[in-house]
């Protein structure tokens, strides 16, 4: 019995006690040592003082006793079924390691819901679906199996530390569901130092406007821009000469790279415009002015090219010289063909 529930039965008794003695009444007559016992003036059993004070107090120990007894047998049968139960769940998490479907039978509470956890966290994940018989425990199991399929939860009420693993996971999904949330994520960081900063930046590169690209002061890689660059190209967004200028100039871009944003140019930009951007980016950067002598020759500005390789040293730009050679033989060939490590 719990203390609070034997503490109001306790006080019962006092105020049945008391109303009874409240309730004897001296038996007047010269042959009578006892009391009787007055209800509605009505007076029956007529006893000693002493058997009225006592009978109450033996029957409540007499049910104190009992009371005792069965719980305290209670308490045994109880603490057998935890070892029992102990045991057999030491055998069942051995069982569900070793991948065998094992259907011990749990007598306590204690076990039922530890079991059937078990068998979630199960490393050969055959019970991913299984109920358990707690509401808060399955909705957070729910939770927990909509953020690994990648949806975006409300994780708020639950206080997760920034750094907890499915505070995180959910961070990722919510960049990748919800419009703009890299954003969000990007306004806080000075650098990309973390998987979280990284894809966001990764979302923004791919999916963000320019305005906000130019947002983020974070170094850009060669990857970043030629992603930039074909999204312009399939007029995903919008960029004016002066900013694919700017981009390809800002960030440090190999040869190969020069060349792979030459020929994705060479079929969205007006020539002039595309002579004039890698004109100015070869003045700035040796590794453009391969790209520049390629888009010469697409737009049959071979004159213009001769220049360009007759000022250069004899043992640069052999491969123009020989497409050169070719041109001036009145062969065809694709100019393309003739780039060094395009791509």
């Amino acid at each position: 019995m719990k203390i609070r529930r034997f503490i109001i039965y306790s006080i019962v008794y006092i105020v049945l006690i008391a109303a009874l003695a409240y309730s004897l009444v001296k038996v007047d007559h010269p042959d009578s040592t006892g009391q009787y016992f007055k209800f509605l003036d009505v007076a029956t059993f007529e006893l000693p003082l002493a058997v009225w004070i006592i009978a109450p107090v033996a029957f409540f120990a007499l049910l104190s006793i009992f009371h005792i007894a069965y719980y305290g047998f209670a308490n045994y049968m109880f603490k057998r079924s935890i070892k029992r139960d102990a045991g057999l769940y030491r055998d069942f998490v051995k069982e569900i390691l070793l991948g065998l479907d094992s259907n011990k039978d749990f007598k306590t509470d204690f076990f039922k819901i530890p079991s059937q956890m078990t068998r979630i966290l199960s490393p050969w994940n055959f019970h991913q679906d299984i109920a358990v018989n707690d509401e808060e425990i399955n909705a957070i199991l729910s939770l927990v199996k909509s953020v690994n399929d990648g949806d975006a939860v409300d994780l708020k009420k639950f206080k997760l530390p920034k750094d907890n693993v499915l505070f995180l996971k959910n961070e990722l999904n919510k960049i990748e569901k919800l419009q703009n949330y890299y954003l969000e994520i990007l306004k806080n960081y000075k650098e990309l130092n973390d998987e979280l900063s990284r894809k966001a930046n990764k979302k923004l590169i791919e999916t963000g406007s320019f305005a906000d690209i130019k947002k983020f002061s974070f170094d850009k890689s060669s990857d970043d821009i030629m992603i930039i660059i074909n999204r312009f190209v399939n007029d995903e967004i919008n960029l004016s000469n002066d900013d694919i200028l700017s981009i390809l100039d800002s960030f440090k871009l190999s040869r190969a790279n020069y060349n792979q944003a030459a020929i994705l140019l060479k079929s969205k930009i007006a020539p002039d415009a595309l002579i004039e951007i890698f004109q100015k980016l070869k003045t700035s950067q040796q590794d453009a002015e391969e790209s520049y002598i390629y888009i010469l020759f697409e737009l049959g500005m071979i004159d213009k090219a001769r220049e360009i390789l007759d000022s250069s040293d004899a043992n640069e730009y052999q491969n123009f010289r020989i497409l050169l050679f070719l041109k001036d033989s009145g062969k065809i060939a694709p100019t393309s063909l003739f780039l060094n490590d395009r791509f």
